[in-house]
């Protein structure tokens, strides 16, 4: 609605075009990526391609990005869809239009650019998050028109239920000095749609924490350098950073190890060898506090 009439708009209007931002996958440290079933659901109409991931260097600061590109939605009216603007059809039938005419999606574009290795399916979702379905349905590139009795507009475009967009956006460091950790935790993590950083030294954990403030640290307790007491013992210290939850990561068993953790700062406790669910479910009540 811009507040004029739509013979106006018809007359002038050439295209709309939109724009969000993704993070760029760091081309030095990137890899081929396994990407889970559950994510790849969520773009079932489109076609397959060769994903990628940063594994996280000292040249992207342990992130996996460097830099950032557009994804696109170009919206170009046909005659047809003139003639609906200057019918003051609704929002929805005129976009399902579109769609049908070959509009590509914000989303779709996004998922090219994370097939082509460019991005990943983790940013594409995190910026334009596929549209909600009714329970028993696959997300859809093309909207529905709203049929009598159904959600309002504004409400039929939210994009996911509440514990999914909680999660989209939860960032959380893992610093751990074993790669073979760091990557199996990435893995499990990505895989529940949180936005991993994984660094291998404590000094480097404290410089993401201050660059970009997570929501959760996952650190291992014995690491060279700075072990994991020492960098809660720093976090504790700035009060700006100071709240954010911790889990301990240890090989030890002891009760020792446990009490130290705790009472030097740590939230939780989790004794490796990892445990998926245990994992997920430790993080989860952290992050609802």
């Amino acid at each position: 609605n811009m507040g004029m009439e739509p013979f106006w708009i018809t007359s002038s209007l050439l295209c709309v075009i939109a724009q969000k931002l993704v993070r760029k996958i760091h081309a030095d440290c990137s890899r081929e990526d396994l990407i889970p079933e559950k994510i790849l659901a969520m773009f079932p109409e489109a076609k397959p391609g060769i994903f990628k991931r940063g594994q996280g260097c000292a040249g992207c600061l342990g992130s996996g990005y460097s830099g950032r590109i557009g994804i696109y939605e170009l919206f170009v009216p046909d005659k047809d869809i003139e003639k609906m603007i200057l019918d003051n059809a609704q929002d929805l039938d005129i976009l399902n239009a579109a769609r049908m005419s070959g509009m590509k999606s914000m989303m779709e574009d996004g998922f090219q650019k994370a097939a082509a290795g460019l991005t990943t399916l983790d940013e594409v979702i995190r910026v334009a998050p596929p549209k909600r379905k009714k329970e028993g349905q696959k997300p859809s590139f093309l909207p529905q028109s709203p049929q009598k009795g159904s959600e309002p507009v504004s409400d039929s475009l939210m994009s996911l239920d509440a514990s999914q967009k909680l999660s989209l956006k939860d960032r959380i460091l893992v610093i751990d000095d074993d790669e073979a950790i760091l990557r199996l935790i990435k893995k499990i993590l990505t895989g529940e749609f949180y936005e991993v950083v994984a660094v291998s030294h404590g000094q480097e954990g404290l410089y993401q924490v201050f660059k970009y403030p997570p929501d959760l640290i996952l650190v291992d307790y014995n690491m060279p350098g700075m072990n994991g007491l020492d960098f809660i013992k720093k976090l504790k210290d700035h009060s700006k950073v100071s709240k954010i939850p911790v889990i301990m990561l240890t090989a030890s068993p002891a009760e020792e190890t446990e009490i130290k953790a705790l009472n030097m700062g740590a939230d939780d406790w989790i004794s490796k060898p990892i445990h998926k669910e245990r994992l997920l479910a430790r993080i989860k009540r952290l992050l609802k506090k």
